[in-house]
């Protein structure tokens, strides 16, 4: 099913337009869960930008939806840097997708959550988004914990 209700003309976009999202059969299609999160960024947007992040990153970014929505609702901001990782490749050639089709650009990261990255983006981090997964996976992508304490320190 399609979602329409964040039809914008091209030059008023604040968000992904999920037609633009790209799609392959083994990444998972942005649904309720993705558009909560869009809505709470899309409420929010007035603190994110008066917070002015430097470094925004999506943990399992899966089709790419959230990451560039919130690229986009922050489209303007100087010195800012964008990241999104997933374990599985083929959903971080779909965010790659997703993220050219909208004309906004984004680091994409193959890794299990944030793993080989924690240390250099300690402290560093002013917005992560994290919505994990809850379909099921191949047993090799299985969620390992990761203590990603001291990112706001």
């Amino acid at each position: 099913m399609r979602n329409t209700r964040y039809k914008t003309s091209s030059y008023d976009r604040k968000i992904a337009e999920i037609w633009l999202v790209a799609r392959h059969p083994e990444v998972y299609e942005p649904c309720e869960d993705s558009y909560a999160i869009v809505d709470a960024l899309l409420a929010d947007r007035a603190q994110l930008l008066e917070l002015q992040p430097k470094l925004r990153v999506e943990v399992g970014s899966g089709s790419g939806y959230v990451i560039t929505s919130l690229a986009l609702l922050l489209k303007g901001l100087d010195s800012v840097h964008f990241l999104a990782t997933d374990i599985n490749q083929t959903a971080a050639e779909t965010t790659s997708r997703t993220l050219n089709n909208h004309a906004v650009k984004a680091d994409v990261v193959v890794t299990d959550l944030l793993s080989g990255l924690e240390n250099r983006f300690r402290g560093c981090v002013d917005v992560l988004l994290f919505n994990p997964p809850y379909v099921p996976t191949p047993e090799d992508e299985g969620l390992r914990v990761l203590l990603v304490h001291g990112l706001e320190d």
